[in-house]
């Protein structure tokens, strides 16, 4: 067994001066990890698919980090989605410093991400589509890490994980929930369960096989492609060192809103669980635990306890944001309903309500 196998991978990321979240430092049991293999092997050919509105710094150093991959440049191409924006992406392409061998821009009216990702993946070149969002900076061998797992798993979903190294507490604050969210749903790299869309890789074919990210989330698509990849009984297999840093916000009213937003796809992807057949609502209150427990493990008790107390603002955030949107669907069903009944009433008679359906 080579070094790379038999060594636990100890991944750091620095959100302050304290010790490491989870998932971060932690290491693994051996059968948790995903071997990688030699550097000798053909490299995967991957087009790169980067949705953006409204954030033209943040693109650019995605753009530049993804310039910087020490990846074979024939081997990958960036495909830019452009959801509707007032600036000019090709402003922030030319501001580059090492321009991309292979590049395309895609310009649609806003659908949001979802969409924008799929209009990239309806124009891929190459074999493998690998998805990260504007606000993101791939660290130099992402590229090469997700392909080393793609090597030994090629029909998989390879999902790797994101690091924020702002000390911002609400920045701190997200960045522990998706480090959480990691340790807890992919404790198996070889049976992992979910990756956010921000950091992950499939092959072009069974993206389109199993019809890429539904149009109709803004929030939660990740979650929706994770579990009708999984319902398909395909894998989903972790890629832990193909690492990104990722944007957070920085301040409560952003923080609160994320999260309500995210409560909102919440909803949206448990009734599409239900429509499919895939499952209801069970909540996982070990996970919800370990959110709050985390910060006194990794933290100051300072520091900690402003973090549990933004975990508090999180659950309300989304729970309020779930209840909103079942709200909200439940009237549009009951007005559609209605509507249809009073369509299907002949002219002249009077629904539950006493109005008369006119001819």
């Amino acid at each position: 067994m080579s070094n790379d196998v038999e060594h636990r991978h100890e991944l750091i990321c620095v959100l302050s001066d304290e010790r490491s979240p989870i998932g971060y430092g932690a290491k693994y049991p051996r059968d948790s990890i995903v071997p990688t293999h030699t550097s000798t092997a053909p490299h995967a050919t991957f087009s790169v698919i980067v949705p953006t509105y409204e954030r033209p710094e943040l693109l650019a150093a995605c753009l530049s980090a993804l310039a910087g991959q020490v990846y074979p440049r024939e081997q990958y191409e960036v495909i830019v989605v452009d959801d509707g924006s007032a600036f000019d992406v090709d402003d922030v392409r030319a501001r580059l410093e090492a321009p991309f061998t292979k590049f395309q821009l895609i310009k649609q009216t806003n659908a949001g991400p979802a969409a924008a990702r799929n209009t990239g993946a309806a124009v891929a070149r190459h074999a493998f589509l690998a998805f990260i969002d504007d606000d993101c900076a791939p660290h130099p061998d992402w590229l090469h890490k997700l392909s080393d797992v793609l090597r030994g798993n090629p029909n998989a979903l390879v999902g790797g994980r994101s690091c924020n190294p702002s000390d911002n507490l609400y920045a701190a604050a997200s960045q522990t929930i998706m480090d959480v969210v990691y340790a807890h749903f992919n404790r198996n790299y070889q049976r992992a369960v979910f990756f956010p869309s921000h950091n992950m890789a499939i092959s072009r074919k069974r993206f389109l096989e199993v019809g890429g990210f539904d149009p109709s989330f803004r929030w939660s698509e990740d979650r929706d492609l994770c579990d009708r990849v999984a319902a398909r009984g395909w894998q989903l297999v972790a890629a832990p060192d193909a690492i990104v840093d990722h944007g957070h916000v920085s301040g409560l009213i952003e923080f609160f809103k994320q999260h309500f937003e995210y409560g909102r796809g919440a909803w949206q992807f448990h009734r599409s669980r239900v429509k499919r057949g895939s499952g209801r609502l069970r909540p996982e209150t070990s996970f919800y635990l370990k959110c709050f427990r985390e910060p006194f493990r990794t933290q100051t008790i300072g520091r900690a306890i402003r973090l549990a107390m933004l975990m508090s603002i999180w659950q309300v955030a989304n729970a309020s944001g779930f209840f909103f949107q079942a709200f909200r669907d439940r009237r549009s069903r009951r007005k559609r309903t209605s509507t249809y009944d009073e369509a299907a009433l002949p002219p002249g008679k009077a629904n539950q309500s006493g109005k008369q359906n006119r001819p």
